[in-house]
């Protein structure tokens, strides 16, 4: 299951914040998630390069509750933005 955030576009529209959580399963190759469950909470923050490309600076964790799993993670990456959705109002 994961569920996340997009902030409004501050800064002339080039910065955005995310917050992400993935709940889920794992397990194998000698890590130790116990019954295999998982948490992963994240933060990260988007440069926005144009409509379709970002740079992304992050942050997160990942915690098995069952486990000794408990780890750290940072992250740094581009995106392709193919679509995205939006709520519509009335």
């Amino acid at each position: 299951f994961r569920s996340g955030f997009y902030s409004p576009r501050i800064l002339n529209d080039k910065i955005q914040f995310q917050a992400e959580g993935l709940i889920g399963a794992s397990g194998g190759a000698g890590v130790d998630t116990g019954e295999g469950l998982i948490v992963k909470p994240r933060i990260s923050l988007d440069y926005i390069i144009s409509d379709r490309f970002s740079f992304i600076l992050g942050a997160g964790k990942i915690i098995a509750p069952l486990g000794n799993l408990n780890s750290y993670n940072l992250s740094a990456g581009f995106s392709f933005n193919f679509s995205s959705l939006s709520r519509l109002s009335n």
